[in-house]
């Protein structure tokens, strides 16, 4: 019987390949947490982050938007699809396992029955298993760069819309004011008409004034509700 093996990668060989791959680890398990931290809490349509709150504030807001937009969820898988390389290009081939056999050896009287096993090992040049790692994980961290800049993106544009929203609230109260003054106004106007002591035209012009000061609270309440259905919805 005969048996042949091809010869094993040495363990000096071995110990080179970790070597290269150490300092790429330790970069892939930083990106890695990374990652981990930017965890996207997933959201159903029907769910409303500010449900139950007496008051829409900014740090709640562009917290709801980044939760919930999608095209910061597609650079996050993108980040994540490019981290996943890394273990890929940097592992070694499968090692093979290979039998062969004499088929005329069995039964001849002449020799013995002939049979080979082998094992083998594909083992890229030093230091391309660390090249390929490097390679991987800069695109990982362009995929990161990416994600971070869309991040920063969303709460900046988020961040600018609630000053909208403060500004057209703040609005809303003023106007809600004028038009307590005003609608006041025109109580005393007709009282002082009725007892004799104004003419027509206070009244009047009260009723003129609180009509133009209700249109204008309408139009704010109208443009107000317009924009949180285009700017804050999901």
């Amino acid at each position: 019987m005969h048996v042949a093996f091809r010869r094993a990668p040495s363990l000096a060989l071995g110990v080179a390949l970790a070597t290269a791959c150490a300092g790429t680890g330790a970069r892939y398990q930083a990106l890695h947490a990374e990652l981990a931290s930017t965890e996207l809490r997933p959201s159903s349509i029907g769910d409303d982050p500010f449900r139950g709150a007496a008051s829409l504030e900014r740090e709640p807001l562009v917290r709801a938007v980044l939760q919930r937009n999608p095209t910061l969820r597609s650079a996050r898988a993108a980040w994540r699809a490019a981290l996943a390389r890394y273990p890929q290009d940097t592992a070694l081939a499968d090692p093979m396992l290979g039998m062969g056999i004499g088929p005329r050896s069995f039964g001849a009287a002449e020799v013995r029955d002939g049979w080979k096993t082998d094992v083998s090992q594909d083992l890229p040049f030093p230091g391309k298993l660390a090249l390929r790692g490097e390679v991987a994980l800069a695109e990982a961290d362009a995929t990161a760069g990416d994600f971070e800049a869309a991040r920063l993106q969303l709460a900046t544009v988020a961040s600018l819309l609630y000053d909208d929203y403060y500004l057209a609230a703040r609005t809303l109260e003023v106007e809600d004011h004028h038009v307590g003054l005003l609608e006041e106004l025109q109580r005393v106007a007709t009282a002082r008409l009725e007892s004799g002591q104004a003419t027509l035209q206070d009244p009047v012009q009260a009723t003129a004034e609180l009509a133009h000061r209700r249109h204008d609270r309408f139009r704010y309440e109208r443009e107000g509700a317009g924009w949180r259905v285009e700017r804050l919805a999901p």
